[in-house]
């Protein structure tokens, strides 16, 4: 079997998916849809999870860090690295600052901007109104970051004048407001599967990583469950992470396998600082997931957190039916708990890592910083990144955590000491 090369065509073989050949040809499963945009228009299925044996895909370059310098970028051209954009119903909005967050534990990605707004500017007043949910999308450098929908505007008048705030969300923001539709109980049906049918009716797309997905034996929500709470519980059984992508579609991904994208240290961006804070009120002994079937008994399983000293019990039910998921739920609640409780900001003076690519979630980073008790170095994962420009320059904020946290591995940290490492499997 060949390997695919970028800049190289590459026959598909059996057993491919665009997810392997991304992981071969660049070594990230996330350009599969790099690989899908050049394709698209040839494949005979026009569906990037439906790929045929003998079917030959060109595999592009990517575009490198000195391109980028030149502004030549893959969805916006002639724009400066440093350059965030703001474009609503096909109109870029001039703002005096903004910023755009990313995540990969949640189902939504955001951004807000601020403008001088003058209400006799009727072309700006009209695209602007309220309630109106105009197409929005947000760029760095002319990297799209997050496309969805402009859903919130906050006019504000002081005696300086007129400024408006906007928030835009990607279209999975729906699914985190919205209720769910039926069907409420389905047999059998994989989360795949169950997610596109929840995802459906609000147009939202769903981009499944994942390559083992046995199904549930029994499915079970109640009309009032909002649709992104009933998903990730779901997901959680399985030890997978929600998230979306930068075309708004639901993502369904796992933690990132790939080596540290750089070093830094706690020298401080301007005007910046560095705290942290550990709650020790935000974790617990004891996980208990109950997951109960209709006439039957209910079922238990329960995750210890061996590092807490203390007796600290969580309880939860769990939406499924079989023990195995309902013990799976248990750890991943745990881990999740953990994950909240270890997390914290560190700030940046660029929107770019030390590899000359974005920051990005879902990659590792090394930190030497005595602030944070890792001054020799520690290898922490981006949970979330947020970019901020204004007058000042541009700058972005990581909310990093030791990266077993999400996984089934023994999570270690630079807080506690070798001989006591938090090994709770």
């Amino acid at each position: 079997m060949s390997k695919p090369i970028p800049g190289l065509p590459y026959v598909v073989f059996p057993g491919d998916t665009l997810i392997g050949i991304a992981k071969k040809a660049y070594g990230q499963a996330r350009e599969w849809k790099t690989i899908w945009k050049a394709n698209e228009k040839t494949l005979v299925s026009g569906d990037p999870n439906l790929i045929y044996p003998g079917e030959t895909l060109q595999i592009p370059v990517l575009v490198d860090l000195e391109k980028l310098k030149k502004g030549l970028t893959p969805d916006l051209a002639d724009k400066d690295p440093d350059e965030m954009t703001i474009i609503v119903d096909g109109k870029e909005i001039l703002f005096v600052e903004g910023s755009i967050l990313r995540t990969m534990d949640t189902a939504a990605d955001a951004w807000t901007a601020s403008i001088a707004w003058f209400p006799e500017d009727e072309e700006i007043s009209d695209l602007l109104r309220p309630f109106a949910y105009r197409p929005a999308t947000a760029y760095l450098g002319g990297f799209k970051l997050v496309d969805g929908f402009l859903y919130t505007t906050a006019p504000n008048k002081t005696t300086a004048g007129i400024t408006m705030t906007l928030e835009g969300f990607s279209s999975t923001i729906d699914l985190v407001d919205s209720t769910l539709k039926p069907p409420y109980v389905q047999k059998l049906v994989t989360l795949k599967q169950r997610a596109e049918e929840v995802c459906s009716p609000f147009g939202v797309g769903v981009v499944f990583e994942i390559l083992v997905d046995p199904p549930f034996k029994k499915v079970t929500a109640e009309p009032t469950d909002k649709a992104f709470d009933h998903l990730a519980g779901l997901a959680s059984q399985r030890g997978i992470l929600i998230s979306s992508t930068e075309d708004g579609e639901l993502l369904f991904t796992e933690v990132t396998k790939d080596p540290p994208v750089g070093t830094i240290n706690d020298d401080l961006p301007p005007q910046q600082s560095i705290s942290a804070r550990f709650d020790g009120r935000q974790r617990f002994n004891s996980y208990k997931a109950i997951g109960q079937s209709p006439g039957k008994t209910n079922k238990k399983a329960v995750a210890k957190d061996n590092a807490v000293p203390k007796t600290r019990f969580f309880t939860f039910r769990a939406n499924d039916t079989t023990i195995g998921d309902i013990q799976t739920a248990a750890d991943w609640r745990r881990s999740k708990q953990i994950a909240d409780a270890l997390t914290f900001p560190f700030p940046v003076s660029s929107w770019y890592s030390p590899d000359g690519n974005l920051w990005r979630e879902n990659t590792l980073i090394t930190v030497k910083s005595p602030i944070v008790y890792a001054p020799d170095g520690f290898d922490f994962l981006i949970r979330a990144v947020e970019y901020k420009s204004n007058k000042s320059g541009t700058t972005a904020i990581l909310s990093l955590v030791p990266p077993n946290v999400f996984t089934k591995k023994a999570v270690e940290t630079p807080w506690i000491e070798p001989t006591n490492p938090l090994n709770f499997f």
